[in-house]
């Protein structure tokens, strides 16, 4: 059990399959393509997942090792966004947790048509919205909102709303450099 805390592993991620949301699927696709390729920026860097990765990362800060969970939302992200937009899909980013040592983020996507934005985080859609979150293994885990939240083992922040867009994940990276 510790091991797979410390490791991520975890079932309650979901499984998008072809008779399920084409526009989710369409979503999974590009999320697990991003993952295959290396980002334009990236070329020089080693991606690392889960806690172990953050140790490392943060043992060697010489800005070439990426995987701290705000990397991964940034890239995920990035590759997401025109697979969203095309199906029609809303996404943003998500942080649980925030000011912690326990902070998380990820990346949310929902169904603008049916989810309003100012209700996307209420118990009422937990089942509806999804969570992109390749942290924990390097994987393109997707999760129901409501499977996510129990992810955490500690919870002293709720979770709320990250706006991101293209421009300032740029202007963060040039500024980190």
């Amino acid at each position: 059990m510790l091991l797979s805390v410390i490791t991520g592993c975890t079932s309650l991620t979901l499984e998008v399959t072809e008779n399920q949301n084409q526009d989710l699927l369409l979503i999974r696709k590009a999320f697990e393509q991003n993952l295959h390729d290396t980002p334009e920026n990236e070329s020089g860097s080693t991606w690392h997942s889960g806690w172990l990765g953050n140790i490392l990362i943060n043992m060697a800060p010489d800005g070439k090792h990426r995987g701290l969970c705000h990397h991964w939302q940034k890239r995920i992200y990035q590759g997401v966004l025109p697979a969203a937009r095309e199906s029609g899909w809303g996404i943003t980013g998500i942080v649980i947790n925030q000011g912690t040592i326990f902070e998380h983020h990820a990346v949310l996507v929902y169904q603008p048509e049916t989810i309003n934005r100012r209700d996307i985080l209420s118990y009422k859609y937990r089942d509806n919205v999804f969570i992109l979150d390749a942290w924990r293994r390097g994987k393109a885990d997707i999760f129901t909102l409501r499977d996510w939240l129990k992810l955490h083992l500690v919870y002293r922040v709720e979770a709320a709303l990250e706006g991101l867009s293209v421009a300032d994940i740029h202007t963060a990276e040039t500024l980190q450099e």
